[in-house]
């Protein structure tokens, strides 16, 4: 019993060696452009959106320049964002903001809500262009 128990593991352990030798290894992914293609038609003007934020209103203005993020101002509009949690975000995402024309930016540990809502409210401002 034990010789074949023995013979059956080394049969699989051959056949999962055959099976990992013959498999190609995968690409990596390339990363993502880091630019997002013009916003609007070549559009040039200010736009700005309104969305909630943790405790506040946030309003994001932008500025755009034939279809490119050029400046970023963010600021409360309503309420109060609590402590200095907000501080983080509103500093930090008009940068990603400009480097990847773009209102996706990635989400700030400790300040998640006020994060998803200045991008709601860049959202909201890239759909007010004509």
């Amino acid at each position: 019993m034990t010789r074949k128990f023995t013979g059956l593991i080394l049969f699989f352990l051959a056949v999962s060696l055959l099976i990992a030798a013959c498999q190609t290894p995968r690409a990596q992914a390339e990363p993502v452009a880091a630019v997002a293609p013009p916003h609007g038609d070549n559009f040039t003007g200010q736009v700005y959106g309104i969305a909630r934020g943790f405790s506040a209103f946030i309003r994001v203005d932008l500025r755009l320049v034939n279809g490119m993020i050029v400046e970023v101002d963010i600021s409360k509009a309503q309420g109060n964002e609590t402590g200095g949690w907000w501080e983080a975000p509103f500093r930090e995402a008009p940068v990603f903001m400009i480097a990847r024309n773009s209102p996706e930016v990635d989400t700030i540990a400790g300040a998640t809500d006020t994060t998803r809502g200045i991008r709601e409210a860049a959202r909201a401002a890239l759909y007010q262009i004509p």
